[in-house]
């Protein structure tokens, strides 16, 4: 199981990588580093990391911020408690459209590890109407876009 949990750190070093280098010409302050770090922490930490239950009763998918909060449902956003000055600040903005890049590119590599991959394929059974699935909704924040459905 070590090996699932190195390749999602390999994958998430790997963007962070690629944004730091592509962004070295523009120097961070102390303040927006830490606070890209707490968002690429609270988007790392709301993935599921559970197989989906089959039980309709139970539509909780867990997740590292379940764990670590004890609380279910919305995670705490940063920008709860700003004032519309700080929201709007150059920097806040910087952080913001670098959590979304890193969002969008770690989102991609980390579906390619769920994948499951195999030397010689084998039938599997189709999605049927009934089927408990996990869908992303585009329309959520990135921290809250996991939805159980059937």
């Amino acid at each position: 199981m070590g090996g699932v949990w190195e390749r999602a750190i390999g994958s998430a070093r790997k963007v962070l990588d690629s944004m730091l280098l592509r962004e070295r010409t523009k120097d961070f302050s102390h303040e927006v580093l830490v606070t890209l770090m707490a968002e690429v922490c609270a988007i790392l930490n709301s993935r599921p990391i559970t197989t989906l239950d089959s039980d309709p009763t139970n539509p909780m998918v867990l997740s590292p911020n379940i764990l670590l909060t004890r609380k279910q449902g919305d995670v705490v956003r940063l920008s709860d408690g700003l004032s519309m000055k700080d929201m709007y600040s150059a920097q806040w903005k910087h952080v913001q459209i670098l959590s979304d890049v890193f969002w969008k590119k770690w989102r991609e590599s980390y579906l390619n590890i769920l994948q499951k991959r195999q030397k010689w394929p084998e039938s599997v059974r189709c999605i049927k109407s009934g089927d408990l699935v996990l869908l992303r909704d585009k329309n959520l924040h990135r921290n809250l876009c996991y939805n159980m459905k059937r």
